[in-house]
């Protein structure tokens, strides 16, 4: 399962509730219904049961992880304890209504106040209201600064080494999983590492005594990077390392041998390392923060004539959408409950109107704006039909656009831009300009490949391995995710998972980067 963006608390309220016994009032109890990855039903919590009230206030808080990337609907639904030795049998105890429509956990996160309020209906009719707060943990704010250098380490080239170092937890399985990795140090068996941040839930999920194992390498431009050493220890023990100065041995557990296992292979040294209450995406929402879904979608001749059925933008099968349209439909149903306008900015590019190629042209009148997933979808039919595809692929118009409209949004909005393409971009440079220009805007950008084409090329703008520099101005924070559609093909839900995995970090980052420099964020 992938790493939550926190844990969320659901506290429950009903209002003006029928009369359901007849000599007292409503025995209540809430269910609380979600689905799994298959999109089977499955019950995610229940309250307690409140005897004789028809406004009940519940104690018993629904613990749910939230997950950003993910869809999350979920069902209330309430009940009277008709038989209290039977609560799980819910055949036994009498429905009295479920809130009016399943909820995205998202929608209830980004309502006013996080707090969400909906009638509850048995067969169309009424049965009192319910109210749903959601709150974020408060251990899901923690988050430590650390800095660690090295010393003695061992040769792995002919002089010296380029070492770096990963963190990983351990899982209940017994695997590893790596969650940090730091900036590589060229040339040096002493290497000092950059400070950084990390949350403690993704670090060790909020357990200071959890096993992490930090392991040194040796950078190789191939990849095959070299393995130097590892130490297994934990939160709390680097807390102590930190204030007393105290370093940490590094091993080789893959030695044959116990002296040579236990040999060292060089020290750690904890630097920093202190906690602090950090801001969260969680946060965020809370406070107003709106997310706002523009989508841009290549119309050059390469995806082939929209008629042809081999064409990446033929429409003749509406049983089988085309790839433009399964991405636009699976980012767009985790991205929209976060914007209650539900109004998305649909662009194109890279097609001939009336005799000229644009490379940045609105698809709908006005703002450019139209209603959901299904106006993206409409805008994009209609344009197919009025516009002649040509190229080349170029993508910095667009981009600078895009910063442009971030910007004059104003605090309490961040823009998210999706770029459907089927080639490798042909402006690579005005293009990193155009990123690294934005990289301090409320502005991400996610990129889907659809089509076969070899996207190799594509991943210099993702930034994962050295951040984005042109003109000599390196950007101030990676903003963009790139994601080949055909990777996650069957699972729409895995695809919107992976291109928007990273958006959270990347919104508190910017609120990191907007407090730097005294610019309001909310």
């Amino acid at each position: 399962m992938d790493q939550p963006s926190g844990i969320v608390e659901l506290s429950i309220m009903l209002n003006d509730l029928p009369k359901m016994d007849v000599r007292s009032q409503t025995d209540a109890f809430v269910v609380v219904e979600g689905t799994d990855h298959a999109g089977n039903t499955i019950t995610l919590g229940r309250t307690e049961v409140i005897d004789d009230c028809p406004d009940p206030r519940f104690v018993t808080k629904i613990e749910l992880p939230y997950f950003f990337e993910w869809p999350q609907p979920l069902r209330f639904r309430v009940f009277d304890a008709d038989s209290p030795k039977h609560l799980d049998n819910l055949k036994k105890q009498e429905h009295v209504g479920d809130a009016e429509t399943p909820v995205e956990l998202a929608q209830i996160m980004c309502a006013p106040e996080s707090t969400y309020t909906s009638l509850l209906k048995h067969h169309g009719k009424a049965r009192g209201r319910i109210t749903v707060i959601a709150e974020q943990q408060a251990s899901c704010s923690q988050a430590v600064k650390f800095m660690f250098s090295c010393t003695k380490l061992e040769k792995k080239d002919m002089f010296s080494s380029d070492p770096f170092l990963t963190i990983s937890r351990s899982m209940e399985s017994g695997a590893w999983v790596p969650v940090w990795k730091s900036d590589v140090v060229k040339k040096s068996l002493k290497p000092k590492f950059k400070p950084d941040d990390i949350t403690l839930l993704k670090l060790a999920n909020g357990d200071a005594d959890r096993p992490i194992k930090i392991t040194v390498m040796d950078w190789d431009s191939d990849g095959t990077h070299d393995f130097m050493g590892e130490v297994v220890t934990s939160c709390r023990e680097l807390e102590e390392a930190a204030q007393t100065d105290k370093s940490l041995t590094f091993t080789d557990p893959n030695k044959k041998t116990q002296a040579k296992r236990e040999k060292s292979r060089g020290h750690l040294h904890v630097v920093q390392w202190g906690l602090y209450e950090k801001p969260t995406f969680a946060n965020f929402l809370k406070h107003g923060l709106q997310l706002h879904l523009s989508v841009a979608i290549d119309f050059t001749a390469s995806n082939g004539p929209p008629s042809d059925p081999r064409s990446l933008h033929y429409m003749g099968d509406e049983a089988h959408p085309n790839e433009y349209i399964r991405a636009i439909r699976s980012v767009a149903r985790v991205v929209g409950p976060y914007d209650p306008a539900q109004r998305f900015r649909a662009i194109g590019f890279g097609a001939n109107i009336n005799g000229a190629v644009s490379h940045n042209f609105l698809l709908a009148g006005g703002d450019g704006t139209v209603e959901g997933a299904e106006g993206v979808e409409s805008v994009y039919r209609q344009a197919l039909a009025n516009v002649t595809l040509s190229g080349p692929t170029l993508f910095a118009q667009f981009l600078t656009s895009a910063v442009t409209n971030a910007r004059a949004r104003g605090p309490g909005h961040y823009d998210v831009m999706l770029v459907l393409t089927d080639g490798v971009v042909m402006d690579t440079a005005q293009t990193i300009k155009a990123i690294v220009d934005g990289s301090d805007a409320p502005l991400s950008i996610i990129i889907i490949g659809v089509g076969g084409a070899n996207f190799d090329r594509m991943d210099v703008l993702d930034a994962d391995t050295a951040p984005l520099t042109s003109g000599g101005k390196t950007m101030a924070r990676d903003i963009v995710q790139f994601v080949a559609f055909r990777s996650n093909a069957d699972d729409p839900q895995r695809l919107a998972a992976m291109t928007l995995a990273e958006l959270p970090q990347q919104v508190e980052a910017y609120q990191a980067l907007a407090a730097t420099r005294g610019v309001a964020f909310l």
